[in-house]
């Protein structure tokens, strides 16, 4: 269901009537998840959704900002990679800088740096 959701919020029309379905809460929590495919498919669902503000915004109030940055320490790169894309797309979207600083994202993020 994550990979279906992820190739529907590629569209830019099915964005917004993602995140008003429902679909935040269970991406969080599967984000959560130990299997790296559910892993990789939930957080680049939540990155496409993230490209739009309101989503971003959604996002940040259900909780997504901490599993987000759980999987910035994952041992795949892809993970890292869609985790970090979809932290850029919250932190440009709005006024949500702080709460990925205060949720502890910058040590994670500057050690993907090196």
């Amino acid at each position: 269901a994550a990979g279906a959701l992820r190739n529907l919020s590629a569209n830019a029309e099915y964005k917004r009537r993602i995140v008003l379905e429902g679909s935040l809460p269970p991406l969080c929590g599967l984000m959560k998840q130990k299997n790296q495919a559910v892993q990789e498919q939930s957080v680049a669902c939540v990155r496409n959704l993230c490209v739009q503000a309101e989503n971003a915004a959604r996002l940040v109030e259900e909780g997504g900002v901490v599993p987000l940055i759980a999987l910035l320490r994952s041992s795949s790169k892809r993970i890292q990679e869609n985790a970090c894309l979809a932290l850029r797309n919250i932190t440009g979207n709005g006024p949500h800088e702080l709460k990925v600083v205060m949720e502890g994202g910058l040590p994670p993020l500057i050690a993907l740096l090196g």
